[in-house]
């Protein structure tokens, strides 16, 4: 997954680090998913990355405080 890393970044298209740690569990679990499920898990999945790692920085590395740690726990 490819996402910007904070509101100044890719004109404001920014999505809560929490609510990509959600999509990441939905793709790797097909669990907390919400309306849309996949029709396959993905346990594989194993990162998320941000085009604006200066953007990340700006913002106390938060995408990355929060993704990181995320990831390590998926199956």
């Amino acid at each position: 997954l490819g996402l910007p890393a904070g509101p100044g970044a890719a004109g404001g298209g920014i999505v809560a680090p929490s609510m990509v740690n959600q999509a990441l569990t939905c793709l790797a679990t097909k669990t907390n998913c919400g309306s849309f499920v996949p029709p396959n898990a993905y346990p594989g999945i194993r990162g998320a990355m941000t085009w604006s790692i200066n953007w990340d920085a700006s913002n106390n590395w938060n995408f990355s405080k929060t993704v990181k740690p995320h990831l390590a726990t998926l199956p």
